[in-house]
């Protein structure tokens, strides 16, 4: 998911002190059924006087088999850098890759020098702060038994704590293995030698390093979840755009253009406390900003079965003439912000809002029906929790 990546946008999340781990429950022992003492022959000795009969014999315990291993190879380079914290300074530092397994591998270190492995799952949908135990070796050795947490559906957050012996491993090894009882992923660390090098050494500036972001996707078909929204939204003729051309802090996950509408989308996690008047606010700002003397208005917030939603539009001069931006924003319960935008000549501006508004109206219609629409549109198939 190109954007403000994953990692640095759950701010908050992956360095967020994890609740008390749940109980382990209390071993037990297994149930022995009593047997019945045979009645003494006539005449014979007081039952006391005869052994005890021995219990029956229980059948051996098979321990369950292993889970097969996934293997997990980087798709991509790392990518990644400062993270601030709530009051906008600089909290803590983070890196990450996606796999080719669809797993989002994440490596955080505090300015105190505290670990945060976090494991992004793909079509995962994990009960909100449900506790999982998880062993992580690197290379079979530097084995660490830990309470994993889900911050969110599909976000696995495993805290280290202060560990150099295990951040030496990761910078050096050449296989992590993270598993549980029910699933075992094994990430090559490819790359990660320089990766975690940037990582301290962001940590040694205070965050005053440059951002790096994924590599856009060469120009190709957009992902099924998104056109089949747009499908659903009545728009059709849709002809991907490529992303190369365009400054990297301004590229959007998804680019098309669809007749003389040339349209976006970009989607990240957020903070668990924030809302969508928040979000809507500071891009308001960004938009403006980027496009001296704009004009940026909104709607109402809407409140709805698993998220909130409000549209707008922005007029932006351009030389080229004036240039209608109609907006779309929406916040998932599961805190995936979503923005859309739809642009053309002001002379077309009814034709933006029109297919702003019927993908409005889509996403609404979703939301009614209670569809899941907590995936990122760049999202592999589902796979299982562990």
């Amino acid at each position: 998911m190109s954007r403000v990546c994953l990692a640095l946008a759950l701010a908050g999340l992956l360095l967020a002190t994890p609740p008390a781990a749940a109980a382990e429950p209390a071993a037990r022992a297994p149930a022995v059924k009593p047997q019945a003492k045979p009645a003494p022959p006539a005449g014979g000795p007081h039952p006391a006087a005869e052994p005890p009969t021995a219990p029956a014999a229980e059948p051996p315990i098979v321990p369950a088999a292993e889970p097969p291993v996934t293997a997990a190879t980087p798709a991509g380079d790392w990518y990644g850098g400062p993270v601030p914290g709530a009051d906008g300074k600089f909290a803590y530092c983070v890196t990450e890759n996606r796999y080719d397994t669809g797993h989002l591998l994440i490596i955080a270190l505090s300015p105190q020098g505290e670990i945060n492995v976090g494991m992004q799952i793909p079509g995962a949908s994990l009960p909100k702060d449900t506790q999982w135990t998880v062993t992580l070796s690197v290379d079979g050795g530097t084995e660490r038994t830990r309470t994993a947490v889900a911050t969110q559906g599909d976000l696995l957050v495993m805290p280290q704590g202060k560990d150099d012996e295990l951040f030496e491993r990761l910078m050096n090894g050449a296989e992590l293995l993270i598993r549980s009882d029910t699933d075992r992923v094994a990430f090559r660390l490819k790359g990660t030698k320089k990766a975690l090098s940037d990582l301290r050494t962001c940590i040694a500036k205070g965050g005053d390093v440059p951002v790096s972001r994924p590599a856009p996707p060469r120009s190709g078909p957009l992902p099924d979840e998104l056109m089949t929204l747009l499908a659903e939204a009545g728009i059709r003729d849709v002809a991907p755009v490529p992303l190369d051309n365009l400054p990297a802090d301004r590229r959007p996950d998804f680019l098309w253009r669809a007749g003389s509408v040339t349209a976006s989308v970009r989607q990240h996690a957020v903070d668990e406390t924030a809302t969508l008047s928040e979000i809507s606010d500071l891009y308001r700002t960004a938009m403006v900003k980027a496009c001296a003397g704009a004009a940026a208005t909104y709607g109402d917030v809407e409140v709805m079965v698993g998220l909130t939603l409000r549209t707008g539009s922005l007029e932006c001069p351009s030389a080229k003439g004036p240039l209608h931006v109609a907006l779309l924003l929406y916040l998932t319960d599961a805190k995936l912000f979503t923005l859309f935008t739809h642009e053309a000549p002001a002379s077309e501006a009814a034709t933006a809002d029109g297919m702003r508004d019927r993908l409005a109206a889509a996403v609404r219609a979703l939301a009614a029906k209670e569809f899941s629409i907590d995936r990122a549109f760049s999202a592999p198939a589902k796979a299982k929790a562990p």
